[in-house]
């Protein structure tokens, strides 16, 4: 079975310099606010377009209990409505199951959280297509 490689943003190993991003909120994240005010804070939760064609990821190391969360494009504040999730509303969360160890679904504008049911802790590679409106979670 052939792997497709990807891509591990660590700190000097990729430039991200000029590319877009997007924020993921949740537990990884300690559920701080996504506001302008906690933007140091969020320097360490972006996914990057590093091929400018729509596609953001970034991996990151999800402790057993972090494996809910969503996606926002600006640090709009809680009660800005410039992210999207697995449903519209708050506190709607999807619980999701990785098969073989992926998950793809839809996103929605919204702030649903996908919640990774049974998450045991471990690098989990997030993948969002703006194209499609598709994620992919991969355990590695």
């Amino acid at each position: 079975s052939s792997k497709t490689p990807s891509v591990i943003i660590e700190a000097g190993g990729v430039d991200t310099n000029g590319k877009k991003f997007i924020y993921i909120v949740g537990a990884v994240s300690g559920w701080t606010e996504p506001s302008e005010a906690n933007s140091a804070h969020y320097e360490d939760y972006k996914l990057y377009d590093l091929e400018d064609n729509g596609v953001y990821s970034a991996t990151f190391d999800l402790a057993a209990d972090q494996g809910m969360f969503r996606f926002y494009n600006t640090l709009c504040g809680w009660a800005g409505t410039d992210s999207f999730g697995a449903k519209e509303n708050d506190g709607d969360n999807v619980d999701v199951e990785l098969t073989d160890g992926v998950y793809t679904g839809n996103y929605v504008a919204g702030k649903g959280n996908w919640n990774i049911a049974g998450w045991e802790g471990g690098k989990l590679a997030i993948s969002v297509d703006v194209n499609t409106n598709k994620v992919t979670f991969t355990k590695k």
